[in-house]
């Protein structure tokens, strides 16, 4: 691990990149068998985010890893976002 957890303080020391590439992939892999494990059915069932069933989660989550890979398609989501005036934000979704 790159540091321990600050006792207290609330606050955890960053993640090096080699340790957070391999927590990524780990959580991905994860994800990807917990994908596989749905029926047709299973899809289709809602989430917590009351306007998106599962399979437009999984391809959210998908479409922002993919995003994320990008340096130039992160700063395009960022400014994006930052010129939002109206609508929900994805996180707001469910409260």
């Amino acid at each position: 691990m790159a540091g321990a957890t600050a006792v207290g303080a609330g606050v955890a020391v960053p993640l090096g990149h080699q340790e957070a590439m391999i927590l990524a992939a780990a959580e991905f892999d994860r994800m990807a068998a917990q994908l596989q494990a749905l029926s047709p059915r299973d899809w289709a069932q809602p989430t917590v985010c009351e306007l998106w069933d599962v399979r437009a989660m999984a391809a959210h989550v998908l479409g922002m890893a993919e995003a994320q890979a990008s340096f130039r398609q992160f700063a395009h989501d960022f400014r994006a976002a930052g010129k939002r005036s109206s609508g929900k934000m994805i996180d707001e979704m469910s409260a």
